[in-house]
């Protein structure tokens, strides 16, 4: 059984959950400068996280969904949607997925590596956002 329903329910699942982390401080992430992108396919939705500048007030990034004004991203992850799901519910590790073919990184993977820390905190935070979306 698929994560998502459709395109649409990709879209506010993740996007809801990433903006709603956007109100939330993780220094790995927000001082770290980058941009970073995933983009799925089956249904296909692009989000791109953007900590490289300032965001509006009471957000500490700036989130993109499907947006063609969204800033070239330094990395760039591609998967299936349910992987993706998988990933951040951490039943899946990234470099794993590489591994496996099963997602493809473009651009600074070194930085990918460093934001880590950051995937791993948003774990349990993200299984609890998927209890009711």
């Amino acid at each position: 059984m698929s994560a998502f329903r459709d395109d649409k329910h990709v879209s506010d699942v993740l996007g809801g959950f990433f903006r709603e982390r956007a109100l939330s401080e993780d220094p790995v992430f927000t001082q770290s400068g980058a941009i970073i992108a995933y983009t799925t396919k089956e249904p296909h939705v692009r989000i791109v996280l953007d900590a490289s500048k300032t965001p509006k007030p009471g957000t500490f990034f700036t989130v993109y969904v499907n947006d063609a004004n969204a800033p070239a991203p330094n990395v760039e992850l591609f998967m299936r949607a349910d992987t993706l799901d998988a990933l951040l519910r951490g039943d899946m590790k990234p470099m794993e997925l590489v591994a496996q073919g099963r997602a493809k990184a473009e651009g600074d993977l070194s930085l990918a590596m460093r934001l880590m820390p950051a995937m791993v905190r948003n774990i349990p935070i993200y299984r609890k956002f998927r209890e009711t979306h």
